[in-house]
């Protein structure tokens, strides 16, 4: 518990908390959610125009970790980018300070992509039960 409240708080070095924690983490759970969910299950979609029930259980429950995990280590990169960018004021390395601005600005955009792809996917689900509707008639 202690190395997620120094992580919270922004006491763990921004390279570390950046590069390993959300680059490396994250690529290794997108990597894992796409050959574990994503190829067997679309697979069964494509076949059948089903999925189990427990594998709506089961991707659900990866997004849903996904999204917490995503928000968590967002805090925590913006946290460590304050400490990053108040020390380096402090012992005068005002020009350092740019990558504490840019891990901000990466984060940021991030969210901002994030946001878009739920606002497409909304528009796009509406259109598509639209079309269905239509298609009925």
């Amino acid at each position: 518990m202690g190395f997620i409240r120094t992580l919270w708080r922004g006491e763990i070095t921004l390279v570390f908390t950046y590069w390993v924690m959300g680059i490396l983490v994250v690529a290794i759970f997108e990597t894992i959610g796409s050959f574990r969910f994503f190829s067997e299950y679309m697979e069964l979609w494509e076949n059948s125009g089903t999925i189990p029930e427990n594998g709506r259980i089961i991707f659900g429950s990866y997004i849903g970790i996904y999204i917490l995990y995503i928000t968590f280590i967002s805090i925590c990169i913006w946290n460590s980018a304050d400490t990053y960018i108040k020390v380096a004021q402090e012992n005068g390395r005002t020009e350092a300070k740019w990558w504490g601005y840019a891990a901000k600005a990466t984060v940021s955009f991030i969210w901002i992509l994030f946001l878009l792809c739920i606002i497409v996917a909304l528009i796009f689900g509406f259109l598509f039960g639209m079309i269905e509707e239509i298609s009925k008639i």
